[in-house]
C-alpha cells in the first residue's frame, strides 16, 4: 500500500480574484474617514495572513454560525476574505505607484525643518519615557523610519504624543515647546502635499483604507474566535494582524506570485 503524499498549498496572487474583491469592497473603503496613523507593516504579508485566517473561518463556519447575529454579524465574518484580497490588490498598486515617485519632490528646507523638529521631539520624549514603556516602544518604531513619507508619519505620531503627554513633557524646560505639536502637523502636511499623498484618493490612502476595512472587521471576528477556540490554540490560529513584520521599505519591488503556505489559495 503506497503512502499518500501531502500536497503543499501556497497562496498565489490571483489578480482577477483580487480585483473582484477590490471592487466588492469599494463602499467599505469609501466609508473610512481620514487615516492619520499609518502602521508600518508589510501589507502583502497582512493580506496573506488574513487569507489563512479566512480559510480557518471557512473550515469552522458552523462554530461561527452558532454565535448570535446580535453578537457577531455573519456579514462581518464573510468580509474577511474579500477584504484580504482587496488589501493585497491595493498594496501592489501602492508599490507600483511608489516606484515612480520621488522624495526629491519635497523642498529641501521643509525636509531640514521637519528633520530637526523630529530630532528635538524624540529627544524630549525619550528623556521622559523609558524604552520599555508603551511610549518608548512607539519611539523606537519612529526611529526606524526612512524616507520622506515616513518622516511625515513620524511627525504626526510625535504630535499626538506631545498632546497626550503634555503635562509630563512640560517638565522639560530646555527643549519642550507645546507649540511644536502644531508645527509637526503643519510640516507633515507640507511633506504629504509635496508627495501627493494627502488627497485622500491616492494609492497610499487607498491601501490604508483597505487595511482599515480588514482590521475593523477582524477585530470583531478575532474577539469571538479567541473565545470559541480558547482551548484549541486560538491565539495561534487567530493572531493579531500586527504580528507580521514591518515593511522595511515603502519602495521595495512588488511581491512575487508564490507566497508562504496558506490554504486560502486562489482557485
Amino acid at each position: 500500500m503506497g503512502t499518500a503524499t501531502k500536497k503543499s498549498t501556497k497562496t498565489v496572487y490571483d489578480e482577477k480574484r483580487a480585483q473582484r474583491a477590490y471592487a466588492q469592497t469599494a463602499a467599505n473603503r469609501a466609508a473610512v474617514g481620514k487615516i492619520e496613523n499609518r502602521p508600518r507593516l508589510d501589507m502583502t504579508d497582512v493580506a496573506i495572513l488574513a487569507l489563512k485566517i479566512a480559510n480557518d473561518i471557512q473550515t469552522s463556519r458552523r462554530r461561527f454560525g452558532n454565535i448570535a447575529k446580535s453578537e457577531l454579524d455573519p456579514a462581518t465574518v464573510a468580509l474577511i476574505e474579500p477584504a484580504a484580497w482587496a488589501l493585497w490588490f491595493a498594496a501592489l498598486a501602492f508599490r507600483d505607484a511608489s516606484a515612480t515617485s520621488s522624495d526629491a519632490l519635497v523642498p529641501v528646507d521643509v525636509v531640514a525643518r521637519a528633520t530637526a523638529l523630529r530630532t528635538t521631539m524624540l529627544k524630549v520624549l525619550t528623556h521622559q519615557f523609558d524604552e520599555t514603556t508603551a511610549v518608548g516602544l512607539v519611539l523606537a518604531d519612529i526611529r526606524s523610519g526612512t524616507g520622506h513619507a515616513d518622516l511625515a508619519s513620524d511627525l504626526t505620531r510625535l504630535a499626538q504624543l506631545y498632546v497626550k503627554h503634555a503635562k509630563v513633557l512640560a517638565n522639560d524646560h530646555r527643549f519642550y515647546a507645546a507649540a511644536d505639536a502644531a508645527k509637526a502637523r503643519t510640516l507633515a502636511t507640507e511633506i504629504l502635499e509635496s508627495l501627493g499623498l494627502d488627497r485622500g484618493t491616492g494609492p497610499a490612502d487607498d491601501m490604508y483604507a483597505a487595511f482599515t476595512v480588514l482590521s475593523n472587521a477582524y477585530a470583531d471576528v478575532q474577539a469571538a474566535a479567541l473565545f470559541l477556540f480558547r482551548n484549541e490554540n486560538g491565539q495561534a490560529r487567530y493572531p493579531s494582524l500586527f504580528s507580521v513584520r514591518a515593511d522595511p521599505s515603502p519602495r521595495k519591488s512588488p511581491t512575487t506570485n508564490t507566497q508562504p503556505a496558506s490554504p486560502g489559495a486562489a482557485s
